[in-house]
């Protein structure tokens, strides 16, 4: 589970803009942590076991 969900249900995003920007970071931090990889957004989650942070906030939501 990535950290940005930690305790997301008290600082959750209303703003669909919002939640953007934090995929946005999810992004970059996957695309840094496989340095040289040439994978897809979709294959570095599922190589780092993660999930896109829209399934977290619609599932708890």
């Amino acid at each position: 589970r990535s950290q940005l969900c930690y305790c997301s249900q008290v600082w959750s995003p209303m703003h669909l803009k919002d939640i953007r920007v934090l995929e946005l970071v999810q992004r970059r931090a996957t695309k840094y942590i496989l340095s040289g990889s040439v994978l897809s957004y979709k294959d570095r989650l599922i190589k780092l076991n993660l999930l896109p942070l829209m399934y977290w906030y619609d599932f708890h939501d």
